[in-house]
């Protein structure tokens, strides 16, 4: 009887040593690994090579994304999400330009339009690898801006007509940062510099912050 018991409690003790790590494993493979979407509150900046406007084969324009950022990611690993999303800008704003005309001054409103669209894609890193509910971040990735800048001079403007599309690529790096405001619930911030891989000068900061909601 004693031997029975004894073999028992072994036994029972076996099972769960074998059934704990593999409940444990399973429930941070549910946690960890997850699909998330959002929106930032951003404004990107870049500066990007337009063939008109350029002074030098270092210079160039700048191009804006703002005020939204819709973000898309995966969390790969507890320390490693890759992240990508996609941003829109339309504005068309207006110029003046004087000029005198048989002793008369003659002011002409051309306008400026200038469109901008960017797919970010990144690669998030926590240096902590156990579940926080605030996360520092590490942020590294390369943006694609396709922008078009489009001058319409006014009657008896002395502004020539032009419009310049150009499409190129942007390094990013940064700090971000997270902070769990429920299990799905999530406010996520970050700040990076980007630069133009087509010009050889001129760095931008990049800022946004908003919500991601995680789909387990």
């Amino acid at each position: 009887m004693r031997y029975f018991l004894l073999s028992s409690s072994v036994l029972a003790c076996m099972t769960l040593g074998v059934n704990r790590p593999a409940a444990a494993q399973s429930a941070d493979t549910a946690t960890t690994r997850h699909l998330y979407f959002g929106v930032q509150l951003a404004t990107y900046r870049y500066q990007m090579p337009f063939p008109i406007l350029r002074q030098s084969a270092s210079e160039g324009s700048q191009a804006q994304v703002a005020p939204w950022i819709g973000v898309v990611g995966y969390q790969l690993l507890p320390q490693l999400a890759v992240q990508t999303g996609f941003g829109y800008r339309n504005r068309t704003t207006a110029q003046f330009s004087a000029s005198t005309v048989s002793g008369q001054r003659l002011v002409v409103e051309d306008e400026l339009v200038e469109q901008a669209t960017v797919v970010p894609i990144q690669l998030r890193y926590c240096p902590y690898r156990s579940p926080q509910r605030a996360r520092p971040e590490l942020l590294l990735g390369t943006d694609i801006v396709a922008a078009r800048r489009q001058v319409l001079p006014g009657t008896g403007s002395a502004t020539g007509a032009y419009d310049s599309r150009v499409t190129a690529a942007s390094l990013r790096a940064g700090f971000g940062g997270s902070y769990a405001l429920t299990p799905v619930l999530v406010m996520q911030g970050d700040m990076t510099a980007t630069k133009s891989l087509a010009l050889s000068a001129g760095v931008n900061i990049a800022v946004g912050i908003g919500l991601i909601y995680k789909v387990l």
